[in-house]
């Protein structure tokens, strides 16, 4: 069996205007967490009905194993001696989404399975955090679903187009944990969160002539928005383009079923190696 799995960081930022009376008052980020990702959820996307599921089983320090699915109408034939007739049925079919929701250097990480029938990961878990977030309009955190990337491409791109790259755009969120470098740019984030109640800074770099990217300032919002705080988007001459969400980290696990294993029950006993640790 062989299923990849797509990484996100859960960046929580915290609201200014709160509701005491709601249940989770007080609560730290990964207690948040560990409360709403534990919890059955129904939404809507454009024409369908998503559920969510969690698993029942325990993990060490909270972690959480969950179902994401949508209602699915296949098309068969019946056996030759029934001419191959065409037929519909309605089914459900799911995806798996696993959750470290505690606070460390690759904490508040999530990993959702590819199915292409379910839907892209990177509109399905930021769906589904919008629809947290809808629920709880008091809650103490607003959740953010980033997706996790290799700025390894963004460096390539900016080394293949030198001098020929003309816009560089970055969207970052506002910092909320202990990953990510130090930096000027974490450092000028926290002000923009602290002075302006802000949740997204978006920053934009442009030159028709051409940009030098080749300096500490880029090298630090690169560094900041691989960690999970923020997506890049770049341009250079002759039409060419770059976009971080295309450079997706992703985590491929090929195990044989132990007995009658579904991929839940493989993503529980492989759970470290599917959050894209060894």
């Amino acid at each position: 069996m062989s299923e990849t799995f797509q990484l996100f960081r859960l960046v929580l930022t915290p609201r200014r205007q709160i509701d005491l009376l709601d249940v989770h008052s007080g609560f730290t980020r990964e207690q948040y967490l560990k409360s709403v990702f534990t919890e059955e959820r129904k939404f809507k996307r454009r024409k369908s009905e998503f559920h969510y599921i969690p698993e029942d089983k325990a993990l060490p320090d909270g972690a959480i194993v969950g179902k994401l699915g949508k209602p699915v109408r296949r098309e068969e034939n019946l056996p030759p001696d029934q001419g191959f007739k065409e037929v519909t049925h309605d089914a459900w079919k799911a995806v798996v989404i696993a959750i470290d929701p505690t606070n460390h250097e690759d904490g508040q990480k999530a990993s959702v399975q590819i199915d292409a029938q379910v839907g892209n990961p990177l509109v399905l878990l930021p769906e589904f955090v919008k629809a947290i977030n809808e629920s709880y309009p008091g809650a103490p955190f607003l959740i953010q679903a980033e997706p996790l990337f290799d700025q390894g491409d963004f460096w390539d791109f900016a080394h293949e187009n030198s001098g020929q790259v003309t816009c560089v755009t970055f969207e970052f969120v506002t910092p909320n944990g202990p990953w990510g470098t130090a930096n000027d740019v974490k450092n000028g984030m926290k002000e923009y969160q602290n002075i302006l109640n802000a949740a997204k800074v978006t920053q934009t770099f442009q030159n028709k002539d051409g940009l030098d990217l080749d300096n500490d300032l880029i090298r630090a919002s690169v560094d900041y928005a691989e960690s999970g705080q923020g997506t890049i988007k770049a341009k250079a001459k002759k039409k060419k383009k770059y976009n971080s969400t295309d450079s997706r980290k992703t985590v491929t696990i090929k195990s044989e079923p132990e007995g009658d294993e579904e991929v839940v029950d493989i993503v529980f006993r492989l759970f470290k190696k599917v959050l894209g640790r060894n």
